[in-house]
């Protein structure tokens, strides 16, 4: 009978082992690595362990789900991890699979449902403290990303940067790395959104050296759809001062890119520089793009060139069109791109 429970044991032991190292392998990007460890884990049940490994392991099955592309397959995992995750009472992983699952609805683009699953849980009101429990840093953390990226989401970009910064007063060191990489991502793309162009550069340079110091690719897949063209643009802009493009290619924005199209390729948003050049820009355009790359913003525009601040939004409506661009650092980006900066 001893035997037998050693054996147990140790089949038990080889299953976290995987489990383990597939979280690992998620973190620094190799998702074929990751999926092969989960596969030889499937065995691993709570009903025979601990709970927490089986909570790691949907968090990173749901992740791998997102990146092959199927986002409905994730929602589930997410939320049979958090059913999971409250009946054993773990705060920490449950509270995290929130946070995950209200992040892949954003990505799939159903902004509503992930406002709705975050005001479930108590997240708008903090009634979220009292049903998650022991309070730590790293929950604050997960509360204040969970904010931040519906803030972005629903266009209030500068109340997501208010988000961001007291996270960032507060955690000093005591939050994982991978959840500082992913708070300072959602801070470059709020910067973005805020045209503070100039600072969302700096934020996604220092996220990518971060990436690279660390080996922590993965929070950029899981962000690609807004990392990768900030990425591009902080590239175009070294570019513009006549970088040799040897030392392009070796920066951390260049490798990082690189990696996420070798390994996810489906989730990076199109390269302007793939599109076609796109419908001629009037000088009026050009000189709107231009004074905007000097930082002025649309009221300042129009005293410079005596027009109306409508004046203003319509030339760069048309300019964005003929772009096939959003906004402003989408603009700047694909002009630069197309030789027009």
């Amino acid at each position: 009978m001893r035997a037998v429970a050693q054996d147990g044991d140790s089949d038990l032991l080889r299953l976290l082992v995987h489990i383990v190292a597939a979280d690992m392998a998620y973190l620094q990007g190799n998702i074929p690595k990751a999926q092969e460890e989960l596969a030889r884990g499937t065995g691993f049940s709570a009903s025979f362990g601990p709970a927490e490994p089986l909570l790691i392991s949907h968090r990173v099955r749901a992740w791998c789900a997102v990146l092959s592309g199927n986002p409905e397959q994730a929602i589930e995992l997410t939320e049979h991890g958090i059913t999971l995750g409250l009946r054993h009472g773990l705060a920490r992983l449950t509270f995290s699979l929130i946070g995950q699952q209200v992040t892949i609805l954003i990505h799939a683009g159903r902004v509503p449902e992930a406002r709705k699953l975050a005001a479930r849980w108590g997240v708008f009101d903090d009634s979220w403290q009292s049903r998650f429990q022991p309070a730590s840093e790293s929950l604050n953390a997960v509360h204040r990303r969970i904010l931040a990226e519906i803030a972005i989401a629903e266009g209030r970009a500068q109340e997501a940067i208010t988000q961001l910064h007291l996270q960032e007063r507060r955690q000093r060191n005591r939050v994982a790395l991978s959840d500082a990489l992913r708070l300072r991502l959602l801070k470059a793309h709020a910067l973005a959104q805020a045209e503070k162009a100039d600072d969302a550069a700096r934020e996604i340079s220092r996220a990518a050296q971060m990436a690279q110091d660390s080996g922590l690719v993965v929070p950029f897949m899981e962000y690609a759809r807004f990392a990768a063209p900030l990425l591009r643009d902080v590239i175009a802009r070294r570019a513009a001062t006549d970088t040799p493009p040897e030392l392009l290619k070796a920066s951390a924005e260049a490798q990082l890119l690189a990696r996420i199209d070798q390994t996810a390729p489906s989730i990076l948003p199109p390269d302007p520089e793939d599109d076609p050049e796109p419908d001629a820009l009037t000088e009026r355009e050009i000189e709107l793009l231009q004074l905007i790359e000097s930082g002025l913003t649309n009221a300042q525009i129009a005293a410079h060139l005596v027009i109306s601040v409508a004046t203003v939004k319509w030339h760069l409506y048309n300019a964005f069109q003929k772009l096939g661009v959003r906004n402003r650092m989408g603009a700047l980006a694909a002009a630069r791109k197309h030789g027009l900066l």
